[in-house]
């Protein structure tokens, strides 16, 4: 659940993605303010990223953001989460097949 001590963590962690977090924040808190006794929780895309391999995420990024351990990540990722849920556990074979 989100609370202030989680809303810290998010702004401080703003400058790994600065066009997205400070609008995140600002409507977590303007919900609260609105809705103060709803419950909010938050889920982040780059959770998904986890386990792209090393060299994707190396892909297109110069030497020195590697070194400074910046690393590139997907986008979508809970969406893709939710497709690939929603699908049937043999489906691969017919998505291979092209039925």
């Amino acid at each position: 659940m989100v609370d202030d001590k989680r809303i810290n963590a998010i702004e401080r962690l703003s400058s790994f993605a600065p066009l997205h977090q400070a609008k995140s924040v600002a409507l977590i808190r303007g919900i609260q303010k609105l809705f103060p006794h709803v419950k909010q929780t938050v889920s982040f895309d780059t959770a998904f990223d986890q386990t792209t391999p090393e060299v994707i995420r190396r892909f297109a990024l110069p030497r020195e953001f590697h070194e400074r351990d910046l690393k590139r990540y997907g986008f979508h990722g809970l969406s893709y989460k939710s497709i690939i849920g929603s699908f049937p556990r043999n489906s691969h074979s017919l998505l291979l097949e092209g039925s």
